[in-house]
């Protein structure tokens, strides 16, 4: 790989000092037909790559099984940044069954959290990600994140999931090792 980089770098060396100073009696790089452009614009949707992920996860002696699955949706819609930079948003189904009975399902996009995340930033930003954080007294608890693209701008979410199937979306204050 290295060997070809090398030879492509030197092929295209070997091109520029040969069309240098052609016919106008100048030596060197410079070319007057030739424009460089420090940066150029892509104006294409970027998005995140599709995910899944999949948690055996035992609770109160019974074995459950928790599935994350992170999609773009073309038909969301696209946040701008400050750059011009569109992104496509993310839908995420979470899934959680115990003995092939399932016990919750739904798929969360970034409006599921207005209640905790203001406006603003929700107009701003995509749902990045949920994983599967931990059980707790009241269920399982997953971590969700609504973020700014490319960023490490977000808000921190907890999502909590009864073992009847109820749910609660709450903001995260404060990390766990702080608690």
């Amino acid at each position: 790989m290295k060997k070809l980089i090398f030879l492509f770098v030197a092929v295209a060396m070997g091109l520029v000092c040969a069309c240098g100073g052609k016919g106008n009696g100048q030596t060197g790089y410079h070319h007057p037909e030739i424009v460089v452009k420090d940066s150029v614009s892509i104006s294409r949707v970027q998005s995140m790559p599709e995910s899944k992920k999949e948690n055996a996860v035992v609770f109160k002696g019974r074995s459950y099984s928790s599935l994350i699955h992170r999609q773009p949706d073309a038909e969301l819609p696209r946040v701008s940044d400050e750059s011009g930079d569109s992104f496509m948003d993310n839908k995420i189904i979470v899934r959680l069954s115990c003995d092939s009975k399932v016990v919750f399902n739904r798929t969360f996009t970034k409006t599921d959290f207005m209640s905790v995340v203001s406006p603003d930033f929700l107009r701003k930003a995509i749902l990045e990600g949920v994983v599967f954080d931990r059980v707790s007294d009241e269920g399982f608890v997953y971590a969700a994140s609504v973020s700014y693209p490319q960023t490490d701008l977000y808000v921190p979410i907890a999502i909590v999931i009864s073992l009847d199937g109820k749910m609660r979306i709450e903001k995260v204050d404060k990390m766990e090792e702080e608690l």
